[in-house]
This record gives structure tokens, C-alpha cells and sequence, in this order.
């Protein structure tokens, strides 16, 4: 399961990793949700247009100020940052849709939008 914080405050949007599930293999992680966002584990959590990356290659280091680090991605404006929010969103509750259903609580994310 992924579990992901994500913040908006005005154009900027913030992210951070509470829970990546074992299933997700550090470094080689990728998945292309239906609305064109992928997510991809890579060395340390990152945003970009349309690519969220999550905790990565750098298991081997033990850095847990690294993969639990608060991230930011500029948006040109407040109304190009909720679209783009809104696409993050979708993308991780997609995600989570294909995993085995252990719960109800599977489709649990946290989701704090400052306006």
C-alpha cells in the first residue's frame, strides 16, 4: 500500500511519504496510472510534472531524514496546482486499487489542502 501527504499552498504543492508497502521493490518501482501519471521509486522522494517518485534506491543507506523528507514541485499558478493535486491523487488511489483488498481501510489517504 502507498500512503501519501500531500499539501497545496497557493501554486506549490508538497508531498511526503508516510507508507510505501513491501510489494513496491526500492529502485524498480513503476506504475502508469490511467490518467498519465507515474509513480516510480527512485534514489530519494521527488516531484515533477506528472511523475511522483517515492522512497528508492538508497535502502542501503539507512537514511530515514531521506525517504521521509517533505518535497515540493512549483505549478505555474493555484489553478495548474489543484489540477495537478488532483491527478496525484487519483494516481495513488489507482495504484492501491490493484492491490489485494486486506480492508476497508485500504483506500486510506491523508490529504491536507492549505487555501
Amino acid at each position: 500500500m502507498l500512503r501519501i501527504k500531500f499539501w497545496r499552498i497557493e501554486n506549490v504543492l508538497l508531498m511526503k511519504v508516510l507508507e510505501q508497502g513491501d510489494e513496491i521493490e526500492r529502485g524498480l518501482f513503476h506504475f502508469s496510472a490511467s490518467n498519465g501519471v507515474d509513480i516510480k521509486s527512485a534514489f530519494n522522494p521527488q516531484m515533477r510534472l506528472d511523475v511522483l517518485y517515492i522512497r528508492g534506491d538508497n535502502e542501503d543507506i539507512d537514511d530515514e531524514e531521506i525517504d521521509n523528507k517533505v518535497v515540493h514541485f512549483d505549478c505555474e499558478d493555484e489553478r495548474k496546482a489543484k489540477i495537478l493535486l488532483n491527478r496525484y491523487i487519483e494516481a495513488v488511489k489507482e495504484y492501491n486499487s490493484t492491490l489485494p483488498v486486506e480492508n476497508k481501510d485500504t483506500d486510506d489517504i491523508e490529504i491536507v489542502i492549505a487555501e
